[in-house]
């Protein structure tokens, strides 16, 4: 609107201009004639009136226009004040929300970082086989074994107990054949495994039983086989602990009769 009023301004201060040096030019002509009676003294005062009149509407608009301009540029340099403040306010707020976001991304972490803690993760897939700890509230302390699983996509680990008597023939690296009783030996077949653990000294459980604990691997991942292996299945442990010749064991009765017969007094 301001915009509006000074550009009409600005025409009627044209159009003031315009009529004010149509009227000088018209008294310089008449005022001569005043002399010879051509013109009275009236139609002179009633020209100089009018330039007097004009001169001052000229000079009410150019202060109306400088007014006016004055006004629109208060005006821009409060919008533009209003403006800075709402940008200053906008960046506070955007500062303000950016350390809260901030903040909850570090408590975000922290709760995932417990919730991680608190979740029990196996490192290889399979079945679990026996809970070790299953109290509500119980402690775990560090290092201690939570759960038994038997692995799905790695190498099975069978322990098996050896007799004492049997023990000076077993070696690591030897072969074995894991007979499953689930499955019919003659019709399935059994898994190819290899000591790869012999424990160092007998060991005697709450039986009185003593014997030697081994430690074989599988060749094959259960995933692999196509036997449904499941937790609790009872293994026979065939260790492959030499070979012998078909003549080693005709000849060997009779190495044994010369033997006897050489210590023999």
């Amino acid at each position: 609107q301001r915009r509006q009023d000074v550009e009409e301004e600005r025409a009627n201060l044209s159009q003031y201009q315009n009529v004010l040096s149509l009227s000088k030019k018209e008294l310089s002509v008449t005022k001569p004639l005043l002399a010879s009676g051509a013109v009275s003294e009236i139609e002179i005062l009633r020209l100089e009136r009018q330039i007097v009149e004009l001169e001052g509407n000229i000079t009410k608009s150019k202060v109306a226009i400088e007014r006016g301009l004055n006004a629109i540029e208060e005006e821009i340099i409060k919008k533009e004040e209003a403006r800075l403040k709402l940008v200053n306010r906008w960046n506070q707020e955007l500062t303000e929300a950016t350390a809260e976001m901030a903040t909850l991304q570090q408590s975000q972490t922290s709760l995932e970082d417990v919730v991680s803690q608190a979740a029990l993760r196996s490192p290889i897939n399979g079945t679990v086989q026996r809970l070790l700890i299953n109290t509500i509230g119980g402690v775990i302390t560090p290092g201690s074994a939570v759960v038994e699983l038997v692995p799905q996509d790695d190498q099975l680990i069978v322990e098996a107990k050896v007799s004492p008597k049997d023990i000076a023939f077993i070696r690591e690296g030897q072969q074995a054949i894991l007979k499953f009783s689930a499955y019919d030996f003659t019709i399935y077949g059994g898994m190819s495994a290899e000591v790869r653990h012999i424990s160092a000294d007998a060991i005697t459980n709450e039986k009185d039983e003593t014997y030697y604990l081994v430690r074989l691997e599988t060749k094959k991942s259960i995933a692999d086989e196509a036997l449904d292996i499941l937790p609790g299945m009872i293994v026979q442990v065939d260790i492959l602990t030499g070979k012998k010749t078909v003549l080693n064991y005709i000849l060997s009765p009779l190495f044994n009769v010369t033997a006897s017969a050489l210590r023999e007094r």
